[in-house]
């Protein structure tokens, strides 16, 4: 009886200490579990920081004068290019933001950028421009003996991308849209006329419309 009594005090003993072992081991387990999981601080963004980079050509050439708008939702900032088609934005307050850039030379371009946060200078990628493809309509009057003007002559355009042709109307003019070359030439037809091949005219890629001298047109003798 007494050896029975004395076994079941050790099997007590042994259930105790097994489960204050076990509570142990689970505290250090869950400390150090704690201690693994620590949250990551991140760096609080800049409140200003400067935006600069250079404005070329696809012949990488730096491009003057350019306009540059920098709008964000706290934002609105424009510069200039300078001869080094160089720009710096300062004081911006958002690291994410638009460009508009516009020249008259060269296509628009908007641009959206989000840039890191902390950084206090930041320089762009180049910005690459576009030639901007200008077109114009080329118009004149034929005449013929006496001043008169010649309705009904064929007239036909040719540059290294334009081939255009027209009719002169009752009042003998004609006129050709979107003509995209500065450098063309005419070929001028009428039944009765000698036929004029004008070889080499260059009009001024910044007029829109370009009005021609009036061209004569001699009768065929016979």
């Amino acid at each position: 009886m007494e050896y029975k009594i004395l076994c079941n005090v050790k099997n007590l003993f042994f259930i105790v200490g097994f489960l204050l072992l076990s509570g142990q081991l689970f505290a250090q387990a869950s400390t150090a579990a704690n201690a693994g999981s620590t949250s990551i601080v991140l760096p609080t963004p800049l409140a200003i920081r400067e935006i600069s980079g250079v404005v070329r050509n696809i012949m990488e050439q730096p491009v003057s004068c350019v306009k540059l708008v920098l709008t964000s939702k706290s934002d609105t900032l424009s510069v200039m290019t300078n001869a080094d088609g160089e720009f710096i934005f300062r004081n911006v307050k958002q690291y994410s933001f638009t460009l508009q850039i516009t020249n008259d030379e060269y296509k628009p371009q908007v641009i959206q950028y989000r840039m890191n946060s902390v950084k206090p200078n930041i320089l762009l990628e180049t910005i690459k421009l576009k030639q901007e493809l200008k077109v114009r309509d080329i118009t004149a009057v034929i005449k013929g003996y006496m001043d008169q003007r010649l309705p009904g002559v064929n007239v036909f355009l040719t540059s290294k991308t334009d081939t255009l042709s027209a009719v002169t109307d009752a009042n003998g003019e004609f006129t050709f849209h979107n003509v995209v070359q500065t450098l063309f030439a005419l070929t001028i037809t009428k039944k009765g006329y000698e036929h004029d091949i004008i070889p080499h005219l260059e009009v001024n890629n910044d007029i829109k419309t370009v009005v021609l001298n009036p061209i004569m047109l001699q009768k065929i003798s016979r």
